[in-house]
């Protein structure tokens, strides 16, 4: 599967392996806020990704 995403705000954040080999021993995550999935492939097939009105067309929107 490969995916192509947007991502925002990125930043990392620190923690500690509880279980397995490295128990006990600190690790790094990198963690953002997903603004956009742009495509996505499965076994070399590309996937219909719905894809949300943007903030300018959705205040046009009566609903």
């Amino acid at each position: 599967m490969i995916i192509g995403f947007r991502i925002a705000d990125i930043y990392p954040e620190m923690f500690t392996f509880e279980k397995g080999d490295r128990k006990g021993q600190p690790g790094v995550s990198i963690k953002g806020r997903l603004l956009r999935i742009k495509f996505a492939k499965v076994n070399g097939e590309s996937i219909d990704v719905p894809q949300l009105a943007r903030a300018e067309e959705r205040e046009s929107v009566p609903f």
